[in-house]
Protein backbone atom coordinates (compact mmCIF):
# COMPACT_ATOMS: atom_id res chain seq x y z
CA UNK A 1 0.00 0.00 0.00
CA UNK A 2 1.29 3.44 -0.90
CA UNK A 3 2.17 5.77 2.34
CA UNK A 4 -0.61 8.42 1.32
CA UNK A 5 0.98 11.26 3.51
CA UNK A 6 4.57 10.47 1.35
CA UNK A 7 2.48 10.41 -1.56
CA UNK A 8 0.87 14.27 -0.70
CA UNK A 9 4.21 15.59 -0.18
CA UNK A 10 5.68 13.72 -3.48
CA UNK A 11 2.57 15.51 -5.59
CA UNK A 12 3.18 18.84 -4.07
CA UNK A 13 6.93 19.06 -5.08
CA UNK A 14 5.64 17.56 -8.50
CA UNK A 15 2.96 20.00 -8.76
CA UNK A 16 5.25 23.30 -7.51
CA UNK A 17 7.81 22.70 -9.89
CA UNK A 18 5.27 22.31 -12.75
CA UNK A 19 3.88 25.54 -11.79
CA UNK A 20 6.95 27.32 -12.03
CA UNK A 21 8.60 26.14 -14.62
CA UNK A 22 5.07 26.88 -16.66
CA UNK A 23 2.63 28.97 -14.71
CA UNK A 24 -0.53 29.06 -16.25
CA UNK A 25 0.76 25.86 -18.83
CA UNK A 26 1.38 23.88 -15.62
CA UNK A 27 -0.31 20.71 -16.30
CA UNK A 28 0.03 17.23 -14.66
CA UNK A 29 -1.48 14.42 -12.86
CA UNK A 30 -1.37 11.49 -10.59
CA UNK A 31 -2.91 8.34 -10.80
CA UNK A 32 -2.70 5.74 -8.10
CA UNK A 33 -2.79 2.07 -9.08
CA UNK A 34 -2.79 0.09 -12.33
CA UNK A 35 -5.54 -2.53 -11.51
CA UNK A 36 -7.72 -2.48 -14.40
CA UNK A 37 -5.07 -0.82 -17.19
CA UNK A 38 -4.53 3.18 -15.69
CA UNK A 39 -5.75 3.55 -12.38
CA UNK A 40 -7.93 5.68 -10.13
CA UNK A 41 -7.23 9.42 -10.09
CA UNK A 42 -5.87 10.98 -7.57
CA UNK A 43 -4.74 14.44 -8.08
CA UNK A 44 -5.23 16.52 -10.92
CA UNK A 45 -3.97 20.01 -11.29
CA UNK A 46 -4.10 23.02 -14.15
CA UNK A 47 -1.81 26.31 -13.64
CA UNK A 48 -3.19 29.61 -13.74
CA UNK A 49 -2.75 33.26 -14.64
CA UNK A 50 -1.81 33.73 -10.61
CA UNK A 51 0.34 30.82 -10.02
CA UNK A 52 -1.85 28.79 -8.38
CA UNK A 53 -2.92 25.62 -9.28
CA UNK A 54 -6.85 24.65 -9.89
CA UNK A 55 -8.62 21.13 -10.10
CA UNK A 56 -9.67 19.89 -14.00
CA UNK A 57 -11.45 17.24 -15.06
CA UNK A 58 -9.64 13.89 -16.14
CA UNK A 59 -7.64 14.52 -19.09
CA UNK A 60 -7.90 12.00 -22.02
CA UNK A 61 -5.55 9.28 -20.62
CA UNK A 62 -6.55 9.18 -17.38
CA UNK A 63 -9.70 8.99 -18.37
CA UNK A 64 -11.80 5.40 -18.08
CA UNK A 65 -9.58 4.37 -15.32
CA UNK A 66 -10.21 1.60 -12.55
CA UNK A 67 -9.71 1.36 -8.77
CA UNK A 68 -6.40 0.02 -7.60
CA UNK A 69 -3.91 0.60 -5.38
CA UNK A 70 0.07 0.25 -5.37
CA UNK A 71 1.49 2.11 -7.86
CA UNK A 72 1.88 6.05 -9.07
CA UNK A 73 1.88 7.01 -12.08
CA UNK A 74 3.59 10.65 -12.26
CA UNK A 75 2.19 12.81 -15.91
CA UNK A 76 4.20 15.78 -15.93
CA UNK A 77 3.39 17.85 -18.90
CA UNK A 78 6.74 20.15 -18.72
CA UNK A 79 9.84 19.21 -20.75
CA UNK A 80 11.73 19.76 -17.53
CA UNK A 81 10.28 17.16 -15.62
CA UNK A 82 13.14 14.98 -15.35
CA UNK A 83 14.53 17.37 -12.63
CA UNK A 84 12.00 15.98 -10.48
CA UNK A 85 12.36 12.65 -10.78
CA UNK A 86 14.66 12.03 -8.34
CA UNK A 87 13.39 13.71 -5.37
CA UNK A 88 9.87 12.33 -5.84
CA UNK A 89 11.41 9.04 -5.83
CA UNK A 90 13.23 9.66 -2.28
CA UNK A 91 10.16 11.19 -0.85
CA UNK A 92 8.56 8.04 -1.93
CA UNK A 93 10.76 5.47 -1.55
CA UNK A 94 8.98 3.71 -3.62
CA UNK A 95 9.60 1.02 -6.56
CA UNK A 96 5.95 1.48 -8.68
CA UNK A 97 6.93 4.92 -9.60
CA UNK A 98 6.16 5.47 -13.39
CA UNK A 99 6.72 8.53 -15.41
CA UNK A 100 5.29 9.72 -18.55
CA UNK A 101 5.85 13.19 -19.57
CA UNK A 102 2.13 13.88 -21.07
CA UNK A 103 3.24 12.14 -24.49
CA UNK A 104 6.66 13.42 -25.29
CA UNK A 105 8.56 10.55 -24.32
CA UNK A 106 7.97 7.19 -23.48
CA UNK A 107 6.72 5.96 -20.11
CA UNK A 108 10.02 5.38 -18.26
CA UNK A 109 9.06 2.00 -15.71
CA UNK A 110 10.63 0.52 -12.81
CA UNK A 111 9.13 -2.46 -13.12
CA UNK A 112 6.81 -4.03 -15.78
CA UNK A 113 4.86 -8.00 -15.50
CA UNK A 114 4.15 -11.01 -17.72
CA UNK A 115 1.08 -12.53 -17.29
CA UNK A 116 1.13 -16.18 -17.81
CA UNK A 117 -2.45 -17.63 -18.56
CA UNK A 118 -1.79 -21.30 -18.12
CA UNK A 119 1.06 -21.20 -15.89
CA UNK A 120 2.63 -25.00 -15.25
CA UNK A 121 5.37 -26.52 -14.78
CA UNK A 122 6.59 -26.88 -17.96
CA UNK A 123 6.24 -23.95 -20.62
CA UNK A 124 4.76 -21.48 -18.49
CA UNK A 125 7.67 -21.91 -15.69
CA UNK A 126 10.41 -21.72 -17.93
CA UNK A 127 9.35 -18.72 -19.86
CA UNK A 128 9.12 -17.38 -16.26
CA UNK A 129 12.40 -17.84 -15.48
CA UNK A 130 13.27 -16.54 -19.31
CA UNK A 131 11.36 -13.27 -18.55
CA UNK A 132 12.58 -13.22 -14.50
CA UNK A 133 15.79 -12.99 -15.76
CA UNK A 134 15.37 -9.93 -18.03
CA UNK A 135 13.64 -8.57 -15.26
CA UNK A 136 10.01 -9.28 -15.08
CA UNK A 137 7.55 -9.89 -12.66
CA UNK A 138 5.66 -12.42 -13.27
CA UNK A 139 1.89 -13.33 -12.83
CA UNK A 140 0.63 -16.96 -12.79
CA UNK A 141 -2.49 -17.76 -13.50
CA UNK A 142 -4.32 -21.16 -13.73
CA UNK A 143 -7.30 -22.84 -12.07
CA UNK A 144 -5.47 -24.35 -9.10
CA UNK A 145 -4.13 -21.65 -6.56
CA UNK A 146 -1.84 -24.26 -4.84
CA UNK A 147 0.09 -25.35 -7.43
CA UNK A 148 0.49 -21.46 -8.13
CA UNK A 149 1.99 -20.87 -4.99
CA UNK A 150 4.18 -23.70 -5.25
CA UNK A 151 5.46 -22.64 -8.64
CA UNK A 152 5.76 -18.69 -7.12
CA UNK A 153 7.55 -20.05 -4.29
CA UNK A 154 10.23 -21.73 -6.43
CA UNK A 155 10.55 -18.74 -8.70
CA UNK A 156 11.18 -16.34 -5.82
CA UNK A 157 13.27 -18.67 -4.21
CA UNK A 158 15.70 -18.25 -7.26
CA UNK A 159 15.46 -14.65 -7.14
CA UNK A 160 12.50 -13.59 -9.62
CA UNK A 161 9.71 -11.77 -8.21
CA UNK A 162 5.93 -14.15 -8.48
CA UNK A 163 3.05 -14.52 -7.29
CA UNK A 164 -0.17 -16.45 -8.10
CA UNK A 165 -3.73 -15.57 -9.34
CA UNK A 166 -6.77 -18.67 -9.00
CA UNK A 167 -9.13 -17.63 -12.34
CA UNK A 168 -10.96 -19.94 -14.37
CA UNK A 169 -10.56 -18.81 -18.33
CA UNK A 170 -14.08 -20.25 -19.26
CA UNK A 171 -15.57 -17.79 -16.86
CA UNK A 172 -14.35 -13.97 -18.65
CA UNK A 173 -15.15 -12.29 -14.98
CA UNK A 174 -12.91 -14.89 -13.28
CA UNK A 175 -10.43 -14.04 -15.50
CA UNK A 176 -10.22 -10.10 -15.69
CA UNK A 177 -10.40 -10.14 -11.92
CA UNK A 178 -7.14 -11.98 -11.71
CA UNK A 179 -5.33 -10.06 -14.14
CA UNK A 180 -6.45 -6.96 -12.34
CA UNK A 181 -5.36 -8.45 -9.41
CA UNK A 182 -2.24 -9.36 -10.95
CA UNK A 183 -1.74 -5.89 -12.07
CA UNK A 184 -2.48 -4.47 -8.37
CA UNK A 185 0.05 -6.36 -6.50
CA UNK A 186 2.98 -6.63 -8.96
CA UNK A 187 3.02 -3.38 -11.85
CA UNK A 188 1.33 -2.97 -15.19
CA UNK A 189 1.17 -5.81 -17.63
CA UNK A 190 3.62 -5.38 -20.67
CA UNK A 191 3.28 -8.86 -21.65
CA UNK A 192 0.11 -11.24 -21.81
CA UNK A 193 1.01 -14.74 -22.81
CA UNK A 194 -2.30 -17.14 -23.27
CA UNK A 195 -1.76 -20.89 -23.13
CA UNK A 196 -3.32 -22.75 -20.67
CA UNK A 197 -3.82 -26.20 -21.72
CA UNK A 198 -7.04 -27.39 -23.52
CA UNK A 199 -8.99 -30.07 -21.55
CA UNK A 200 -8.93 -33.69 -22.84
CA UNK A 201 -12.64 -33.55 -23.63
CA UNK A 202 -12.53 -31.41 -26.12
CA UNK A 203 -10.76 -34.07 -28.22
CA UNK A 204 -13.61 -35.71 -29.87
CA UNK A 205 -13.63 -37.35 -33.71
CA UNK A 206 -15.23 -34.88 -35.65
CA UNK A 207 -18.84 -37.26 -36.37
CA UNK A 208 -19.39 -37.68 -32.86
CA UNK A 209 -18.89 -33.98 -31.86
CA UNK A 210 -22.16 -32.24 -30.93
CA UNK A 211 -23.08 -28.27 -30.66
CA UNK A 212 -22.83 -29.17 -26.60
CA UNK A 213 -19.13 -30.20 -27.22
CA UNK A 214 -17.93 -27.23 -29.15
CA UNK A 215 -19.16 -24.93 -25.83
CA UNK A 216 -16.04 -25.81 -23.86
CA UNK A 217 -13.90 -25.58 -26.62
CA UNK A 218 -15.41 -22.08 -27.60
CA UNK A 219 -15.19 -20.43 -24.08
CA UNK A 220 -11.51 -21.72 -23.32
CA UNK A 221 -9.92 -20.80 -27.04
CA UNK A 222 -12.19 -17.54 -27.95
CA UNK A 223 -13.82 -16.14 -25.20
CA UNK A 224 -11.02 -16.32 -22.45
CA UNK A 225 -8.24 -14.69 -24.76
CA UNK A 226 -10.87 -11.94 -25.88
CA UNK A 227 -11.78 -10.87 -22.28
CA UNK A 228 -7.99 -11.18 -21.28
CA UNK A 229 -7.07 -8.31 -24.08
CA UNK A 230 -9.78 -6.38 -23.56
CA UNK A 231 -8.38 -6.30 -19.39
CA UNK A 232 -4.43 -5.47 -20.14
CA UNK A 233 -4.89 -3.56 -23.23
CA UNK A 234 -5.72 -0.22 -22.09
CA UNK A 235 -2.20 -0.27 -20.04
CA UNK A 236 -0.50 -1.55 -22.76
CA UNK A 237 -1.59 1.49 -24.92
CA UNK A 238 -0.47 3.92 -21.85
CA UNK A 239 3.14 2.42 -22.11
CA UNK A 240 4.09 3.78 -25.12
CA UNK A 241 4.91 2.66 -28.20
CA UNK A 242 6.79 -0.82 -28.89
CA UNK A 243 5.90 -1.96 -25.44
CA UNK A 244 3.46 -4.11 -25.25
CA UNK A 245 2.92 -7.46 -26.30
CA UNK A 246 0.22 -10.57 -26.53
CA UNK A 247 1.62 -14.10 -26.93
CA UNK A 248 -0.66 -16.86 -28.16
CA UNK A 249 0.74 -20.45 -27.97
CA UNK A 250 -1.39 -23.25 -29.61
CA UNK A 251 -1.04 -26.56 -31.43
CA UNK A 252 -0.88 -27.67 -34.11
CA UNK A 253 -4.28 -27.90 -34.61
CA UNK A 254 -4.54 -24.26 -34.66
CA UNK A 255 -3.59 -24.63 -38.60
CA UNK A 256 -4.07 -27.74 -39.64
CA UNK A 257 -7.11 -28.98 -38.05
CA UNK A 258 -7.24 -33.17 -37.13
CA UNK A 259 -10.19 -35.06 -37.45
CA UNK A 260 -9.76 -36.71 -34.01
CA UNK A 261 -9.61 -33.55 -32.05
CA UNK A 262 -12.05 -31.34 -33.80
CA UNK A 263 -12.94 -29.10 -30.35
CA UNK A 264 -9.46 -28.13 -30.54
CA UNK A 265 -9.67 -28.16 -34.19
CA UNK A 266 -12.18 -25.40 -34.92
CA UNK A 267 -11.73 -23.86 -31.57
CA UNK A 268 -7.98 -23.20 -31.98
CA UNK A 269 -8.58 -21.77 -35.74
CA UNK A 270 -10.85 -19.26 -34.26
CA UNK A 271 -8.62 -17.98 -31.95
CA UNK A 272 -5.28 -17.94 -34.75
CA UNK A 273 -7.96 -16.11 -37.09
CA UNK A 274 -8.51 -13.47 -33.58
CA UNK A 275 -4.28 -13.12 -33.08
CA UNK A 276 -4.15 -11.98 -36.79
CA UNK A 277 -6.57 -9.62 -36.57
CA UNK A 278 -5.11 -7.94 -33.35
CA UNK A 279 -1.80 -8.37 -35.38
CA UNK A 280 -3.30 -6.05 -37.97
CA UNK A 281 -4.76 -3.57 -35.80
CA UNK A 282 -2.58 -3.51 -32.83
CA UNK A 283 0.29 -3.05 -34.45
CA UNK A 284 -0.29 0.33 -36.15
CA UNK A 285 -0.23 1.39 -32.16
CA UNK A 286 3.31 -0.62 -31.66
CA UNK A 287 1.66 -3.24 -29.96
CA UNK A 288 3.01 -6.82 -30.82
CA UNK A 289 0.54 -9.73 -31.37
CA UNK A 290 2.45 -13.46 -32.01
CA UNK A 291 1.37 -16.87 -31.96
CA UNK A 292 3.32 -19.53 -31.08
CA UNK A 293 2.70 -23.11 -32.81
CA UNK A 294 3.91 -26.20 -31.39
CA UNK A 295 3.59 -29.26 -33.44
CA UNK A 296 2.63 -32.34 -31.05
CA UNK A 297 3.74 -32.30 -27.24
CA UNK A 298 6.27 -30.47 -25.66
CA UNK A 299 9.29 -32.82 -24.58
CA UNK A 300 11.86 -31.68 -22.05
CA UNK A 301 15.56 -32.26 -24.29
CA UNK A 302 14.46 -31.86 -27.46
CA UNK A 303 16.56 -29.85 -29.24
CA UNK A 304 13.40 -27.95 -30.66
CA UNK A 305 10.46 -28.53 -28.04
CA UNK A 306 12.06 -28.38 -24.67
CA UNK A 307 10.50 -26.25 -22.33
CA UNK A 308 13.60 -23.29 -22.33
CA UNK A 309 13.97 -23.32 -26.15
CA UNK A 310 10.10 -22.46 -26.75
CA UNK A 311 10.77 -19.68 -23.81
CA UNK A 312 13.46 -18.44 -25.65
CA UNK A 313 11.32 -18.59 -29.00
CA UNK A 314 8.64 -16.83 -27.04
CA UNK A 315 11.50 -13.85 -25.89
CA UNK A 316 12.15 -13.45 -29.28
CA UNK A 317 8.67 -12.63 -30.51
CA UNK A 318 8.65 -9.96 -27.48
CA UNK A 319 11.39 -8.50 -28.08
CA UNK A 320 12.31 -8.59 -31.97
CA UNK A 321 8.44 -7.89 -33.05
CA UNK A 322 9.10 -8.80 -36.48
CA UNK A 323 6.98 -12.17 -36.80
CA UNK A 324 2.95 -13.00 -36.29
CA UNK A 325 3.34 -16.69 -36.33
CA UNK A 326 6.56 -19.32 -35.53
CA UNK A 327 6.05 -22.77 -36.04
CA UNK A 328 7.95 -25.57 -34.24
CA UNK A 329 7.47 -28.65 -36.19
CA UNK A 330 4.21 -30.55 -37.54
CA UNK A 331 2.21 -32.46 -35.10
Amino acid sequence: MVNLGLLARAVDLVQRHELMAHGAGGLGAVLLGLGGGLGRVRAEWRGTEDGKKSAIEPSHQCRNASGGSGLILFVAHSPEYMSIRRPVAETLGHSGVLWNSGGAEPLELSMTTIAIIGAGTGLGAAVARRFGAEGFSIALISRHQGRLDALAAELVSEGITAQGFAANVRIPASLTAALENAAESLGPIEVLQYSPLPQKDFMRPVLETTPADLVGPVEFSIYGPVAAVHQVLPGMRFLGTNRGTILFVNGGSAVTPGRGVTGTSIAFAGQAAYAQLLNEVLGEEGIQVSQLIIGGRIIAGDPDKDPAILAGLLWDLHVKRDTFRHQVSAD
